[in-house]
């Protein structure tokens, strides 16, 4: 997801989808901006399912599931 890539200052293909995101640096104030953009466009997110869902793959299929 483009949005994840941005807030981490990495090219999205550098992100292995299967790797913790903490470990490339999400923080706790990336997570609230992340979850503020996919509540503006319809996902049903809370900052508790980004730490559910640790990596990329798992994320996503999660927000894509959410949007309702």
């Amino acid at each position: 997801m483009l949005a994840v890539a941005e807030q981490l200052d990495m090219d999205a293909l550098e992100i292995d989808p299967n790797v913790d995101l903490s470990q490339y640096g999400l923080d706790s104030v990336a997570v609230v901006s992340l979850v503020g953009v996919w509540r503006a466009n319809g996902a049903n997110v809370r900052y508790e399912d980004v730490y559910a869902h640790p990596t990329l793959h798992e994320l996503v299929s999660f927000v894509l599931q959410s949007v309702g």
